[in-house]
């Protein structure tokens, strides 16, 4: 999914593969990701990952000039490296001005 001017969100995705990209506007995920390739990327927006439950993921998240948060916590790099489950999952996403934000149920 792409956008050159607007949010993308993505709500119980079953697909293995998911490439998003936005110019100016957020990004959001809310699912679970079970195993797979997930790329999340926005230039001047945030990038927020809402796992559910059966979720197996190695994710990689950074901010350039924004906030990273893991599980409501900021932290002192901007990124955010965790597995969830047995990490099966590959998960990736950036944003240049913006946030990043994730979160595991």
């Amino acid at each position: 999914a792409k956008s050159m001017s607007g949010s993308i969100e993505l709500h119980d995705v079953t697909a293995r593969t998911a490439r998003v990209n936005s110019m100016s506007g957020d990004v959001t995920f809310v699912g679970a990701m079970p195993d797979g390739n997930y790329n999340f990327d926005t230039m001047s927006g945030d990038v927020k990952l809402r796992l559910n439950t059966g979720s197996h993921a190695r994710i990689q998240m950074v901010s350039d000039n924004g906030t990273a948060t893991n599980e409501g916590r900021v932290t002192a790099d901007n990124r955010v490296g965790r597995t969830v489950g047995s990490g099966v999952a590959q998960v990736t996403g950036h944003t240049m001005s913006g946030a990043v934000d994730v979160t595991a149920r």
